[in-house]
């Protein structure tokens, strides 16, 4: 029996700035609201996992319309 087996590595990102933390989430948001319907879902999942992390550590998401 043939067995593929892929290996995961998990990453932390590290030694960013709370301001860089806030842009990335930022990013991630507008990402997926303008995602087309055809998006790669596994890209779709990752963002979504971005800002989950980035929740988690207790930023949120910018109602600043210049952040465009």
């Amino acid at each position: 029996m043939n067995v593929n087996e892929k290996t995961q590595k998990l990453f932390k990102i590290t030694d960013i700035t709370e301001d860089q933390a806030q842009a990335l989430m930022n990013i991630a948001c507008r990402a997926c609201e303008k995602a087309p319907n055809n998006a790669d879902p596994v890209e779709l999942e990752t963002l979504n996992n971005l800002r989950q992390a980035f929740l988690s550590a207790g930023i949120q998401k910018s109602d600043n319309k210049n952040a465009d």
